[in-house]
């Protein structure tokens, strides 16, 4: 008797042990749940009133040059440039769009490159220093950019497509530096510094011409 009562008693303790491991499992975050979180958390943008400008764009500075050729007249600068460009990308929210989902909006893709190809020519006149320097010209395409449900607008956006080059002759200048410390630092590592004769400014170099455009491709 005693015997049947202690199998009982802890019969009934292993299912109270086996509830209390199913509740537990219940309000936890197992892996559906978490997929679930991961889902919500993962947000998505609805880009509509998609316009573009029928002008171009550039943008100045040096981390904008893509070339540039210099010196002191009288002489010509001959400028040709080849190059593979990135689009570029401007928004207003904090939380950006994906890629993907500007490409889609936009019609072209922001993650390849796209060739730009132009040539100039500047006459620089005697007693005059000037450097004709040269910028990816942008095709710029604006949008709004709302929720998921495309319900509530919350910034703008704007994206631009290499198409060209955006020549420029500027009044410059050119000093020699001493070349004492100076040195190039070596892909491997900093090797011990070398002289380097940085030399006076020079005229350009390269065939002349004009025009400029763009193409798609690129590595």
């Amino acid at each position: 008797m005693k015997t049947v009562r202690f199998e009982r008693a802890r019969h009934a303790c292993r299912l109270a042990t086996l509830a209390a491991i199913l509740a537990i499992h219940g309000c936890s975050s197992g892996p559906e749940s978490l997929g679930v979180a991961e889902q919500a958390a993962s947000i998505t943008y609805c880009l509509l009133d998609v316009h573009t400008d029928t002008g171009t764009f550039h943008f100045e500075g040096p981390d904008w040059l893509i070339g540039s050729v210099e010196g002191r007249g009288p002489q010509s600068l001959n400028l040709r440039i080849g190059e593979y460009v990135q689009p570029a990308v401007s928004t207003t929210t904090t939380d950006k769009p994906s890629a993907s989902e500007i490409s889609s909006a936009v019609g072209y893709s922001l993650t390849r490159r796209y060739e730009v190809l132009g040539a100039s020519t500047a006459t620089v006149d005697a007693g005059r220093f000037q450097r004709l320097e040269a910028y990816a010209d942008y095709q710029r395409t604006i949008w709004e950019i709302r929720d998921a449900a495309c319900a509530t607008t919350l910034g703008a956006g704007a994206s631009y497509k290499p198409v060209g080059i955006y020549f420029k002759v500027v009044d410059a200048g050119d000093t020699r530096l001493p070349e004492v410390g100076v040195y190039v630092v070596d892909p491997t590592g900093v090797p011990d510094p070398v002289p380097v004769d940085v030399g006076a400014g020079g005229g350009g170099a390269g065939a002349g011409g004009g025009g400029a455009g763009g193409r798609d491709g690129g590595p």
